[in-house]
């Protein structure tokens, strides 16, 4: 909070507290203070943020220290161009992850079913493959991985 007011205070412009405030807030009870001293403006601070890379949870905190429903954080975030998913994972956070109320929320909001059952049923993840298997067609490279000892636990 002290940061942020300081920030602005002395001059940094928005995006300058937003992203700093994105990267080194170290919890969602100080990210959302430094967003309410840092940025009067509820839009521009979420929006902001939102562009930074912030976590649902944290334009959750935010939004609640702006005093805004989670229908009024919707709609900010989705008026800024947040990406749906962001918005969806915002509002599970608002709503005490009372998914229905998210949803219904979600959908009011302007937010379409196919982005709504993409983020209730995420895709897998794509599995790991080994560096062995990628390297196999490359002797030299595999000479040098025969050199190395088996994996384990860093020392």
């Amino acid at each position: 909070e002290l940061a942020a007011g300081t920030m602005a205070a002395a001059g940094h412009a928005p995006n300058i507290v937003a992203g700093h405030l994105v990267a080194h807030a170290p919890t969602l009870d100080a990210f959302a203070a430094g967003m309410a001293a840092g940025i009067d403006d509820p839009v521009t601070g979420l929006g902001l943020t939102a562009r930074h890379g912030a976590t649902g949870d944290q334009l959750a905190a935010a939004s609640e220290a702006y005093g805004l429903s989670p229908a009024e954080t919707a709609t900010v975030l989705v008026d800024a161009g947040t990406q749906p998913e962001l918005v969806l994972d915002t509002l599970d956070a608002r709503c005490d992850h009372d998914t229905d109320s998210a949803l219904d929320i979600a959908t009011g909001a302007g937010i379409g079913q196919d982005t709504i059952d993409a983020w209730r049923n995420p895709a897998p993840p794509a599995p790991a493959v080994g560096i062995t298997a990628s390297v196999g067609a490359d002797p030299a490279a595999a000479a040098l991985l025969a050199l190395l000892p088996p994996p384990g636990p860093s020392v």
